[in-house]
């Protein structure tokens, strides 16, 4: 038994979900995971439906599936087995790794002047509690210039429809 993802495309209209469903226990399939989502503009749904199944089997359902009057389009993909270099290149992981990244970069950049601040009490003659002063009113701008650049991204940021 293969293991087989398959997306359809189908119009968004009360009952198809149990059209489909119904098909596949006429085969005798198990499904063992399916997640639906609507597109409201073009009033359609993409269903992905992961079950496992012999090969012929499966292009039978096809088949049956695509006869469907509610049923858009038909994609089969085949799980091929997964070596442990992919787990962990999986789009979580790399999600992951990205945002220690950033988040290592923006505490680099923040820490980046305080060696400087030694120099400027040097040069300056400023005292300590002057260069505590320094150090903490570069703090007092960085931090709520970050949450007002976050709040004014998701504002004018990507648009979700």
């Amino acid at each position: 038994m293969e293991k087989h993802r398959i997306f359809v495309t189908v119009k968004n209209e009360p009952g198809i979900l149990a059209k489909v469903s119904q098909l596949f226990g006429q085969f005798g399939l198990n499904i063992d995971a399916l997640t639906v989502d609507a597109n409201k503009k073009v009033c359609t749904s993409k269903m992905k439906i992961t079950l496992q199944s012999e090969p012929p089997l499966i292009e039978h359902v096809i088949q049956q599936l695509s006869s469907l009057a509610d049923v858009l389009q038909v994609n089969v993909a085949r799980h091929a087995a997964r070596s442990s270099l992919s787990a962990v290149l999986s789009k979580r992981g790399v999600a992951f790794w990205l945002v220690a990244y950033s988040l290592f970069i923006t505490l680099l950049g923040t820490n980046i002047p305080s060696p400087l601040l030694a120099l400027y009490r040097a040069q300056w003659h400023l005292s300590v509690g002057m260069v505590t002063l320094l150090f903490a009113s570069y703090a007092i701008v960085v931090i709520p210039t970050i949450i007002l650049s976050g709040q004014l991204s998701d504002q004018i940021g990507r648009k979700n429809c």
